[in-house]
Parts: structure tokens; sequence; C-alpha cells
């Protein structure tokens, strides 16, 4: 009985039975990822390298956004630092002092002092505001805008531009402007004694601005 199992075993029938099961063992192996639990794997697989690139990309966006914005805020700071401070340009001096300010403080583009325009300053060469009447400084000759004033000994500007004509923003700003008489906007200058207190010493002969 044993000897008949044996032949029977070894038949070509049974020898074909074991070559197939052989080679489907062979295709299972060989089976890409993309079936079952492989698809599984591969799909996941995906989806982590899409995420990467996403948080890389969204990364790189990011950094040169804060990139532009340094740059913005590094240029404008620039720009400042070459800006008279207003408050120093009107009254020679500053609240913020050293690096809290982030303007200009130069003391060559301050203001005219409007004490020595009415011949009431005692502080000299200790004076905060300038006493030197250049072109820059110097806001346009109200007497002269009336018809008033032909003297050319006078140190206010002999410009006028109109009523309509728009009001510097520079001279506005800090009392001087780099261009004087060759700007293309009124520089004009309050007289502080008679917007403050509703006259001033010089009487008429003041020759700054007058708020009605």
């Amino acid at each position: 009985a044993s000897a008949s199992k044996l032949r029977s075993a070894s038949t070509p029938s049974s020898r074909r039975g074991t070559q197939r099961r052989a080679r489907q063992l062979l295709r299972l192996s060989a089976m890409p990822l993309g079936h079952g639990f492989g698809a599984k794997l591969g799909t996941r697989s995906a989806a982590i390298k899409k995420s990467s690139r996403e948080t890389v990309l969204r990364l790189s966006m990011d950094f040169k956004a804060q990139r532009e914005r340094e740059e913005k805020a590094r240029a404008k700071s620039e720009a400042r630092a070459l800006e008279q401070c207003s408050y120093f340009g009107r009254f020679g001096s500053c609240l913020r002092t050293g690096v809290e300010c982030p303007y200009a403080h130069d003391v060559t583009k301050v203001s005219v002092c409007q004490r020595f325009l009415h011949n009431e300053c005692d502080d000299g060469e200790f004076c905060l505001l300038s006493h030197e009447l250049i072109p820059q400084r110097m806001p346009v000759c109200r007497l002269f805008v009336a018809g008033l004033c032909i003297s050319s000994a006078c140190p206010f500007s002999h410009v006028n531009l109109g009523k309509d004509a728009e009001l510097c923003k520079t001279f506005s700003r800090v009392g001087y402007c780099e261009e004087g008489d060759a700007c293309s906007a009124r520089h004009e200058l309050t007289c502080y004694a008679w917007r403050t207190k509703g006259y001033c010493a010089l009487g008429e002969a003041c020759k700054l601005r007058r708020p009605r």
C-alpha cells in the first residue's frame, strides 16, 4: 500500500499540480502594491508625499512673505531716518530722545524763531530755533501778498502763488523746505501770538499769516 502511495505521488498529474501552485505563488509574490493591502499602503504613501509637498510649499510662501514684510519695514525705517522730525523741526527739541524717535533731528533744518521775527528773542545762540533768515525756512510775506510790501530787503518770501495754490506739506510740517522760493506750493507760517492771544506786538507790521 505504501509503495502504491509513493508511486501515485510521483505521477505526472501530481507534478503538474505542484508546478501550478508554484507558479501561483510566484505571481502573488510579484504582484504590485496596487492590489489589496498594498493598495492601501500605496495610497497612504502618496497622501503623505502630497502633504509633505504642500507643507514645504506653504513654509516657503510664509518665509517669502515674512522676508517681504521685513524688507518693507526696513525700507520704511530708512526713509523715516532721512525725514525731519516734525516736533524737532517746529520746536527745536523732541520728547522722544535717542533711538526712541525714528525721524531725523537735523539742527540745520529747524523752523525760524518767531520770537526773533518779533524782536522778542533774547536766547541768541542758545535758541533752539533758527535766527538764520534763508528762503528754505522763510514763509511768504503777508504784506507782499496784499500788495503792501515792495522792499527788496524783506527777508520773507515774495512769491505769490495765489490763494488756490496748495500748501507745502513739508514746510507746514517742519517749517523748512529744501526748494525754498522755487517750491510750487505755498509756504505759510501763522503768527503764533495772533493765534494764541488774538493780537501781535508788531501790529499790522507783522508779516506772518493771520488766521481768520
